[in-house]
């Protein structure tokens, strides 16, 4: 018995499963890229709010809208959105 051919096997059987989750991530990655929504995404917050910008994290979008607070820019901040959209800052003054 030839114990090279299960090795060869269990090779290729590891190069072409490799491949295989390599293909399958990469649509989910270019869907990522493509443009979801025209922004804003969430609808207004309630009078007074105003959109400023949007965001791919939530924590980027708090942390701007934090930032805003802490420089007297804006009063108050809000960050709509889900895993599904990107996240929109919407701002008081």
């Amino acid at each position: 018995m030839n114990a090279r051919r299960p090795l060869a096997s269990v090779a290729t059987f590891g190069i072409l499963a490799a491949g295989g989750l390599m293909a399958a991530t990469a649509p989910a990655h270019a869907a990522a890229d493509s443009p979801k929504c025209k922004h804003p995404c969430s609808s207004k917050p309630g009078k007074g709010w105003h959109y400023l910008d949007y965001y791919f994290w939530k924590d980027d979008c708090a942390a701007d809208g934090a930032k805003g607070v802490r420089h007297d820019i804006w009063k108050k901040y809000k960050c709509k959105g889900s895993l599904w959209t990107d996240y929109d800052l919407w701002v008081k003054y």
